[in-house]
């Protein structure tokens, strides 16, 4: 609680919290947006945040994996260098960083590569890229039912190349929570869950991609298709859910998480093993699904 000073005449003023002046480094002289809403005033700084480096030397940690590079975008630093490289690490460097948004490799030598974020981060993107991997990630359930269920397996590896756009869009957005915060700071962690799960989706219907591309008899039996229709669903109520929240839908989100965990556990007792994996997997969706809605529920408390 703080109380409210008079400045001059007529000026009213009140003080900034120390905390959150020193994690963004406020200082005289910096501006700030302040919007109304009802009793409320969102004070929001307008000031770009500073460069970030951080230095990765693969000698010391004894291990390289290209996920170090995702780590550290998603972290928010800008530029980053990465020391004891070979070149199988560097042709690992330069797979990984064509996924992330914004990140190139500027610098590179016989044993060090530098890798800089080239693309000013609009926060103002976040909310349409957040959108696009919900699009993307429905879109990715719907054509990989329909692959399996009309047996049109030679498109499972475009399908299963939506997975790299999923993760292209969830390290930005969780980039951008970690470098700027939500517009919404109470949102930021709720936010930061919601994501990060989304991503473990992708990998989940990545991974159907992957069994039904190794079983060549590519036979799934009408009860499990049925099964990914109803885990389909199941998304595609989370997603109108988050934009538009009903209480039909929570509801819903609670009463088929159950019917959806039977079904499932039932087709878990098939002798062929290729759709006893696809049933784990979208029983995996199903729970990840679900866990979004923990996060939802609370930052929508905090409006």
């Amino acid at each position: 609680m703080r109380k409210v000073s008079l400045i001059g005449p007529s000026s009213l003023m009140v003080s900034l919290p120390s905390r959150w002046v020193k994690q963004w480094s406020v200082k005289k002289g910096d501006e700030v947006a302040i919007t109304e809403k009802g009793k409320s005033l969102t004070v929001n700084l307008q000031k770009s945040t500073e460069s970030s480096k951080v230095v990765l030397d693969v000698t010391s940690v004894g291990i390289f994996n290209k996920n170090f590079i995702s780590d550290a975008y998603k972290a928010g630093y800008d530029e980053l260098v990465v020391k004891g490289i070979n070149n199988s690490i560097f042709e690992a460097i330069q797979e990984r960083t064509s996924d992330l948004l914004g990140y190139e490799i500027m610098e590179q030598s016989e044993s060090i590569c530098v890798i800089r974020m080239v693309a000013k981060e609009v926060e103002e993107e976040f909310e349409n890229i957040l959108r696009k991997t919900f699009i993307n990630l429905i879109e990715m359930s719907r054509e990989c039912v329909l692959c399996v269920e009309n047996k049109r397996f030679e498109r499972l590896q475009n399908v299963r190349n939506l997975e790299k756009a999923n993760n292209k869009y969830t390290d930005f957005c969780l980039r951008i929570l970690n470098k700027h915060g939500a517009k919404n700071p109470n949102h930021t962690t709720f936010l930061y869950a919601i994501i990060r799960d989304l991503e473990k989706i992708g990998d989940e219907y990545k991974h159907i991609c992957d069994v039904m591309l190794k079983d060549k008899t590519n036979a799934i039996s009408p009860n499990v298709i049925k099964l990914f229709k109803n885990v389909n669903g199941y998304m595609d109520l989370f997603y109108a859910m988050f934009y538009k929240m009903r209480q039909e839908k929570v509801r819903r989100l609670y009463t088929q998480r159950e019917e959806l965990r039977k079904e499932g556990l039932m087709l878990l007792k098939a002798k062929k093993q290729s759709e006893n994996l696809v049933t784990y997997h979208l029983l995996g969706v199903g729970e990840l699904v679900f866990s979004l809605f923990g996060p939802y529920f609370t930052m929508s408390l905090t409006e």
